[in-house]
């Protein structure tokens, strides 16, 4: 499965909701993932999505699901993003993670 909880601490949000990070969230594994939160909504509180290129759909996947982050890992996609999440409030962010101080959207601790 692709999503990931935030923090073990964290993780069951109010009322008994677990929040999860969707890892990939175009692919195929992905949106098998997210048929099964779109039938479960009041089980999951979705706080990241991830895609490495598709920034149109990662976009409408984040608006959809209310994500309170979306996270394109090829970097020259970022405006694409920006774009496809207008006004809505999340936050879009690029990078693949890790040394580059770009965000780490699973929430683990990084080292």
């Amino acid at each position: 499965m692709t999503g990931v909880p935030l923090d073990r601490t964290e993780a069951r949000a109010r009322n008994g909701e677990l929040s999860i990070t969707l890892l990939g969230a175009t692919g195929s594994i992905g949106s098998s993932t997210l048929d099964l939160v779109r039938k479960n909504r009041d089980r999951f509180r979705v706080e990241a999505v991830t895609a490495q290129r598709n920034a149109t759909a990662l976009g409408q996947l984040a608006r959809e699901v209310g994500a309170r982050v979306a996270v394109i890992g090829d970097e020259a996609c970022y405006d694409e993003l920006r774009d496809a999440l207008g006004n809505s409030g999340i936050e879009a962010a690029a990078g693949e993670g890790g040394d580059d101080g770009a965000p780490d959207a699973t929430g683990t601790p990084e080292g």
